[in-house]
């Protein structure tokens, strides 16, 4: 029975070691997420979205999915450069973080960039079946 106990416990620390730390995670996923904007991929960016996510002025999942659409539309190259991001897990749930990100984000029609803006951007993410998604981002 103990040696059932102990095997147990080696498992558990195992499984819990194998998960990254929140930060990490979190920037892993918001790198797939800007791969996938700059490569126009609209289905892989909401899938790192909660079903129940919102963005600024409160639109859903199917209105950034849209928005995502005029904007590939609108531009043939997308950039976006992350200068500064800072995840904080909540201090009392370990499946709630939040982050402060300062992004660039350009767009071209051709090689030059036409068009350039800097975003300050709050994310709040939270674990779901063990990956961090994104349930609520705001920008200004």
């Amino acid at each position: 029975m103990t040696r059932l106990l102990i095997i147990s416990l080696l498992l558990a620390l195992l499984t819990a070691c194998s998960q990254p730390p929140v930060e990490e995670a979190i920037r892993n996923n918001m790198q797939i997420i800007q791969t996938a904007i700059e490569e126009k991929d609209r289905s892989e960016v909401l899938s790192y979205l909660t079903e129940d996510f919102t963005g600024n002025q409160h639109i859903n999942k199917e209105e950034a999915g849209k928005m995502l659409i005029a904007k590939f539309l609108l531009h043939n190259k997308i950039t976006i450069t992350v200068l500064k991001t800072e995840i904080t897990p909540h201090p009392g749930y370990n499946f709630v973080a939040n982050g402060k990100h300062s992004v660039v984000v350009t767009g071209a029609d051709r090689l030059v960039p036409d068009s350039a803006r800097v975003y300050e951007v709050k994310s709040h993410w939270e674990l779901k079946d063990d990956d961090w998604m994104l349930a609520r981002l705001t920008w200004e």
